[in-house]
């Protein structure tokens, strides 16, 4: 399966107290950079990035080679306008013409793996589900999230904080689920930060 990725890093992320979460070092690079090479590792292109509150400081200190940026001049309004930004990109991008579908991933799930992006994509060709979430456990779902192509039309439309779940309420029966328990974890705040530092995924393999 081809499949694109985007990777949302347009708020403001007042929890975390000051500068871009984005740029927060994680096994020796950018947070942001060491989530676009997981999507790239498992196999996704193109790869793009939506920026916005801190888009100066984030082109500063980030590289990002070979992905693409897109400014989400609307991004105060909401996480589902990240989503179209990147959706209407993709529409007019020819590198993502032949793709069958996108990722959603976020730039604060640093334990996110290729291996776990492989297995959202693999899950459409097993159950024939065009919308597959991430289960973090106990009930609860989320990203990383894969969308298929005939569904970006509707991700462009998207507005607000509506994300990729307002378009799987409008097809339920082609929702599918994948057991991602590391997905659950996330850098909302300093504390946070330093919690996941500890853990063994955070050593530089370097």
């Amino acid at each position: 399966m081809k499949c694109a990725a985007v990777i949302l890093a347009a708020g403001a992320a007042r929890r975390w107290g000051g500068g871009p979460k984005a740029l927060a070092r994680w096994r020796g690079r950018p947070l942001i950079d060491h989530v676009a090479a997981v999507a790239v590792a498992a196999g996704c292109a193109p790869v793009y990035r939506v920026l916005g509150a801190h888009r100066a400081e984030i082109e500063a200190g980030s590289p990002a080679q070979g992905v693409r940026t897109v400014f989400n001049a609307e991004w105060e309004a909401g996480l589902g306008t990240s989503i179209a930004c990147a959706a209407r990109s993709l529409l007019r991008d020819p590198a993502a013409e032949r793709c069958d579908g996108l990722l959603i991933l976020l730039c604060d799930q640093p334990l996110v793996d290729a291996a776990l992006l492989r297995e959202l994509m693999a899950e459409p060709g097993r159950s024939g589900r065009g919308i597959v979430f991430s289960e973090h456990g106990g009930g609860v779902s989320g990203p990383p999230a894969f969308v298929a192509r005939r569904y970006w039309a509707e991700l462009a439309e998207l507005r607000g904080d509506a994300g990729a779940r307002h378009v799987a309420r409008a097809h339920p029966e082609d929702v599918a689920f994948v057991p991602a328990p590391n997905a659950r974890e996330d850098m909302d705040t300093p504390e946070d930060y330093e919690r996941l530092l500890k853990t063994p995924e955070a050593s530089d393999p370097s």
